[in-house]
């Protein structure tokens, strides 16, 4: 098995697992995805998934601008930790980044659901082999039950434009961040 997340601040990646799960996952992905067993598979997405966080923080605005914020919080507290100033909690630093980020448009769609849902997505386009409309809400439905944070924004907009929202999804995320 292979986890991973991504540090908003310093944009590092960290996978924990066997460097040979990740060799093997590599390699079946050079092979278009037809051969990653279940485990690999699992493994591939979440490589993808932290990749495609880390191509929005350095390439699109609004992620970039709060990866950039959030290294500005974190060097603050710092700062006040050495000189004996910080308060208790670390939090209170990005209590302001937190409500940015948990925004939500008069659709119902937060900001991060728009995050993790392009990250999803481009994820899922990468590992699997002829990808399709219907099989991506299928593995919503299956694989992230209960994570509305992941299908939130491609379900709405797949309600109101059907399939096409295939097609469109990673632009329009791209262009609304």
């Amino acid at each position: 098995m292979l986890e991973a997340w991504t540090d908003a601040s310093s944009l590092v990646t960290v996978f924990t697992g066997s460097s040979q799960t990740y060799d093997d996952v590599l390699q079946g992905v050079a092979f278009g995805g037809r051969f990653l067993s279940e485990e690999y598979y699992e493994a591939c997405v979440a490589h993808f998934h932290e990749t495609a966080h880390f191509w929005q923080a350095i390439s699109t605005n609004f992620c970039s601008e709060y990866s950039r914020q959030q290294m500005h919080c974190a060097l603050a507290f710092v700062e006040q930790l050495s000189a004996g100033n910080a308060a208790e909690n670390p939090s209170t630093y990005f209590s302001a980044l937190e409500t940015l980020m948990n925004d939500r448009g008069p659709n119902g769609v937060h900001v991060l659901d728009v995050i993790e849902g392009s990250a999803v997505f481009v994820a899922y386009r990468l590992c699997t082999y002829e990808p399709t409309h219907d099989a991506y809400l299928q593995y919503l439905r299956e694989t992230h039950r209960g994570q509305r944070r992941y299908s939130r924004a491609y379900t709405y907009l797949a309600e109101r434009i059907g399939g096409a929202a295939f097609s469109l999804f990673s632009v329009l995320c791209y262009r609304a961040l």
